[in-house]
């Protein structure tokens, strides 16, 4: 995970996927969600395109670049992401070998307040790791795979980090969230977590 400032906001970087293409911009190695998030809305699939990923692989690839790397920043969907393209050493010993690796990887934009929460409740790089994960949508079987653990050890670690910031449910980590990025004080430790989803009154 990377993070970079922009104006008054701090970026985070999630790796997304990874792509090996050949001198033609071919992918021969598609990990992670690299076509499901090129493709999108069309998504990956078990088996996606080739010809679709050569097309769409093209229009993020610098024309006539000749530097070692490259990066660039594209959306798909409402999400933005960094696209960082390295020319690799062909080896005369493989047939077909890549030439260039594509690192997708996704923003997290979070006011500069919110960023200082991991720092507020003493999180561990691996617990603000997962909540950003949770922050985003995804369910417990798709962060233990993103942090290469499983699920028992994820609840272990979602149990240490409810227990630094004072909560006792996955939502009121949420919770902690939204309002410190509202700019509510009871975000603070040892202030009770605000309510998330609120049905409003019968009139």
């Amino acid at each position: 995970m990377v993070a970079q400032s922009r104006g008054n906001k701090k970026t985070e970087w999630l790796q997304g996927g990874l792509l090996l293409l050949d001198s033609t911009l071919t992918p021969v190695y598609v990990g992670g969600d690299a076509a499901r998030i090129l493709l999108y809305p069309n998504g990956g699939g078990p088996s996606p395109s080739a010809a679709l990923l050569r097309e769409r692989v093209a229009e993020l690839t610098p024309p006539d670049d000749t530097s070692r790397s490259w990066s660039t920043e594209f959306f798909s969907g409402r999400r933005r992401y960094r696209c960082q393209g390295i020319h690799l050493e062909a080896s005369s010993h493989v047939a077909n070998p890549p030439v260039m690796a594509m690192l997708i990887e996704r923003s997290v934009d979070e006011a500069v307040g919110s960023s200082r929460l991991p720092e507020l409740y003493k999180l561990a790089p691996r617990e603000r790791e997962a909540v950003l994960y949770l922050l985003d949508g995804l369910d417990s079987h798709e962060i233990a795979a993103r942090l290469g653990i499983v699920e028992d050890s994820l609840k272990s670690l979602f149990a240490r980090v409810m227990r630094k910031m004072d909560v006792t449910t996955r939502s009121g980590i949420l919770g902690r969230y939204i309002a410190r990025s509202a700019g509510f004080s009871a975000a603070r430790p040892g202030a009770a977590a605000p309510v998330v989803d609120r049905a409003l009154p019968r009139k």
